[in-house]
């Protein structure tokens, strides 16, 4: 078997991949707008306490952190 027979079914299987990944994204931009909507519409309100709050070092473009709550209260 050549090099290129042998590579078919791996970059077939990497697009596949990539096609799932998108699709899985599609749907959670979409599920995430529905739930921005119910909220938004039913005027919904949150109130808790910060316990603890992270962020680690952030780029430009990108931020990532955490927060931890003891109690929320969703009136």
């Amino acid at each position: 078997m050549t090099v290129r027979r042998l590579a078919l079914p791996i970059v077939a299987a990497m697009a596949v991949a990539a096609l799932v990944a998108v699709a899985i994204l599609a749907w959670q931009l979409k599920r995430q707008r529905q739930l921005r909507r119910l909220l938004v519409d039913n005027r919904a309100t949150g109130q808790g306490t910060v316990l603890d709050a992270a962020v680690k070092p952030a780029t430009e473009t990108e931020v990532e952190g955490r927060w931890l709550a003891s109690r929320v209260y969703l009136p």
